[in-house]
């Protein structure tokens, strides 16, 4: 098993040390930087981490493969992992979020995946639209449904990325 150290799963303190009236201060950030092993957790490409509003952490890859960690909540190591896609399921998820005002279990999670091909056999060909949104919910992930399609990707890299619920509820 490869052990990955993932960076973005630190803790984030912020000292809130800014005198009022002075907007120039410069406010300190400190990071803990840990490693996400055990229970058999594996990847080889991490493109995206959200932790869900279950208290897992989701982490999607490159292939398309997104997979749902339990942590321990004193060491963070991996005590448990569910599949919720595979690469034959999606390709390439560079984003994910979770509706905040969305209440169900499993919570549904919306993705952005696409095929921009990077020079394989399975590239999109020139002026195609493959990127698209997508929302995976039900019992088990197994509903997929594409809320969002024909967003322009490109074969040097540019796909969709980032997602985000916005304070007015929209995704962005």
């Amino acid at each position: 098993m490869r052990r990955i150290v993932l960076p973005l799963l630190a803790m984030v303190f912020v000292a809130l040390a800014v005198p009022r009236g002075d907007a120039s201060a410069i406010v300190p950030v400190n990071f803990t930087r840990g490693t996400v092993s055990g229970a058999g957790f594996a990847t080889a490409y991490p493109t995206t981490l959200e932790v869900g509003p279950d208290g897992r952490l989701y982490v999607a890859d490159g292939s398309g493969v997104i997979q749902a960690l339990t942590l321990d909540a004193n060491t963070k190591a991996v005590t448990a992992v569910e599949a919720i896609t595979t690469a034959t399921d999606l390709q390439e998820v560079y984003g994910l979020a979770f509706d905040p005002a969305d209440a169900s279990s499993p919570p549904a999670i919306y993705v952005t995946n696409t095929v921009s091909g990077f020079g394989d056999a399975g590239q999109a060909p020139a002026g195609s639209y493959p990127g698209k949104v997508t929302k995976i919910s039900g019992a088990g992930y197994a509903t997929r449904e594409d809320i969002i399609t024909g967003l322009p990707v490109s074969n040097s890299g540019h796909q969709a990325n980032g997602l985000a619920f916005g304070p007015d509820g929209r995704l962005y």
